[in-house]
């Protein structure tokens, strides 16, 4: 059985929540460990140590991604001035993988449309993909995983497992491989028989995980006096 989070983006007491929680058992996270428009600079690295330090699996991003030296895309967020930030990730990209498969789920950060998956196995698909991402990080050889769609206006006809859009590429998720991801920005989680989707960063009141063995999902309070911190940040950056 394996627990999953999906985006953190910065939130230490997400990052905590997530690795304390029946810590005997596998931890994967979906990626998108930076970036946050609340989050400053010191949270960031502190949750990314944290989950880095752990056993957990972690996934890339698109959001880690662009800190790579060179990077294969840049996407909005992206912290000019913060080469830490380069330094941590290009320091330690051996620690990240691209996809992972549990439990009969395939695991990305974004999903997989029909062109990616093609009716295989979730254990080949994932082995294809961390292929296709060791020849970027090795060679610099480029591949459609990377692939950014016109929904996030990229040129792309569909995104990439980094960047699939939930909400405008619906009709091409692969229905055919059972898939966990996060990157499309919810209110709650949505679970489907086929598909789990688990990006909430903006819900600031709880951290959703799933447990691939009770197939359900857990929700778990953040602590109140953060919350109210970062409420009242969200209601400041609307204004």
């Amino acid at each position: 059985m394996a627990i999953i989070v999906g985006d953190i983006h910065g939130n230490v007491e997400k990052a905590q929540a997530f690795l304390d929680y029946r810590p005997e058992e596998e931890h994967i996270a979906l990626g998108d460990y930076l970036d946050s428009p609340l989050e400053p600079l010191e949270r960031q690295v502190q949750a990314l140590r944290l989950l880095m330090e752990s056993r957990a699996v972690l996934l890339w991003g698109n959001h880690d991604l662009h800190y790579l030296v060179p990077p294969p895309f840049r996407c909005s967020g992206f912290q000019y001035r913060e080469t830490v930030l380069q330094e941590i990730i290009d320091a330690n990209y051996k620690r990240f993988i691209a996809a992972y498969p549990v439990d009969g789920w395939l695991c990305t950060h974004a999903g997989c449309s029909v062109k990616l998956a093609k009716g295989q196995s979730v254990t080949t698909i994932a082995a294809r993909i961390n292929d296709e991402m060791a020849a970027w990080l090795q060679r610099g050889e480029r591949s459609n995983i990377f692939d950014i769609g016109i929904a996030r206006e990229g040129a792309a006809s569909l995104g990439g497992c980094f960047w699939f859009d939930l909400r405008e590429e619906r009709l091409w998720l692969d229905s055919g491989t059972k898939q966990i991801f996060g990157h499309t920005s919810l209110d709650a989680p949505e679970m489907t028989e086929t598909h789990v989707a688990l990006n909430t960063e903006c819900n600031q009141e709880s951290v959703f995980l799933f447990d691939t063995q009770a197939c359900e999902i857990i929700t778990l309070p953040l602590p109140e006096g953060r919350r109210k911190s970062l409420e009242d940040g969200w209601k400041v950056r609307r204004e």
